[in-house]
């Protein structure tokens, strides 16, 4: 009588595969990581984007006013909501003006008390947002913008300050 010898066939031992496994593991969630990396600078982009929209709709909406010495006196949320100064995405409610940004914050739009200039107020934003904002050259410094301010996260405008 022959013996019968087995040949090993060459499979995969369990071994293996949990080392195929973690490796794999391992890549999604580096991969995984760099996805919100790249979430969150797109969403940082949007928002500038955003403010940008902003600016730019105000000073067009108000550059052929009559009173040249406050052009942004007859500005408020209500007139800028029916202006269409806010991009669509951020208008919440039209008639009780609510805006609102990519980070669930109010977004208000003010001007100063001659009507000269106006401010634009972003709350709730993270501090990677915060610093980019910050550092976007906005042309404030230059008179003839009517841009007097961005303030992001200003605590002395939230509604629960009485």
């Amino acid at each position: 009588m022959k013996k019968m010898v087995r040949k090993n066939e060459g499979g995969r031992s369990m071994v293996e595969m949990l080392g195929v496994l973690s490796i794999i593991g391992v890549l999604s969630v580096s991969a995984l990581a760099g996805y919100n990396k790249v979430m969150a600078k797109q969403k940082i982009n949007k928002t500038i984007d955003q403010i940008s929209t902003i600016i730019k709709n105000t000073r067009l909406a108000f550059v052929n006013t009559q009173n040249e010495a406050a052009p942004y006196a007859a500005l408020d949320m209500k007139a800028a909501v029916a202006l269409n100064i806010f991009p669509k995405e951020m208008v919440v409610n039209s008639r009780v003006p609510t805006i609102i940004n990519l980070y669930h914050g109010d977004v208000m739009l003010f001007t100063d008390d001659e009507g000269a200039s106006f401010k634009l107020v972003f709350e709730g934003l993270p501090m990677d947002a915060a610093v980019a904002i910050g550092s976007t050259d906005w042309g404030v410094e230059d008179k003839n913008t009517g841009l007097q301010e961005i303030s992001i996260n200003d605590d002395k405008l939230s509604p629960l300050d009485n």
